[in-house]
C-alpha cells in the first residue's frame, strides 16, 4: 500500500514495531473486506 511505503521511507506517521505494523494492516485489511468493498460498487 502506497501509505505504508511512505511512512517507512519518510519515517513519519508508521507503526513503530512490528507487532503495531501488523495491527495497522490488520485494520486497512478488514476495512478493505468489510466497508470498502460494498461502498466501491454504489459509486
Amino acid at each position: 500500500m502506497i501509505l505504508d511505503y511512505l511512512a517507512g521511507i519518510t519515517g513519519k506517521y508508521g507503526a513503530a514495531n512490528k507487532n503495531d505494523r501488523r495491527e495497522i494492516w490488520r485494520w486497512i485489511l478488514f476495512d478493505n473486506h468489510k466497508f470498502t468493498a460494498h461502498l466501491a460498487t454504489l459509486r
